[in-house]
């Protein structure tokens, strides 16, 4: 067997690509003016870095996963994609504070926060249905009955 930390079970290219494409996409948006997409909704600016951030501890869950699957329980993978997703916020609202146009502020950073949490939490949840089902699945065939008796 091989050990998991030395060999990846996925390609690991294909497991961070997305989440390097989103940080990306956040630091060159967070270098222009604010945009104001789409309708007018109470706390829309917030609802916004909330939905960014927990795609981004959602793909950073699931590329952690796919790169090493036995690494971390699932609470620790928990607390290390909202520490990574919400450091990576604090850091932009930081960047923020240097672009002449923007500014940094402390409730974008929290916003950033729960979205991680929400959005690593939301992962786990998938994450552990969906193998406790392969597992219920392999417990019905394994313990099944032998009809040829």
């Amino acid at each position: 067997m091989t050990d998991p930390i030395k060999k990846p079970h996925h390609n690991v290219w294909a497991s961070w690509l997305p989440v390097i494409v989103l940080c990306l996409a956040i630091f060159v948006q967070s270098c222009f003016p604010a945009v104001d997409p789409g309708p007018d909704f109470a706390f829309k600016d917030k609802w916004l870095h909330i939905a960014a951030y927990g795609l981004l501890a959602v793909l950073f869950s699931r590329a952690w996963r796919l790169t090493w699957p036995e690494r971390l329980a699932a609470a620790q993978l928990l607390v290390v994609s909202v520490c990574f997703a919400s450091l990576y916020g604090l850091s932009d609202e930081m960047h923020q504070a240097w672009v002449a146009t923007r500014h940094a502020s402390a409730m974008d950073a929290v916003a950033n926060l729960v979205g991680s949490i929400l959005g690593a939490a939301i992962f786990l949840i998938l994450f552990n249905r969906r193998r406790m089902n392969r597992l219920t699945a392999t417990e019905i065939t394994v313990n099944k009955p032998d009809e040829s008796r």
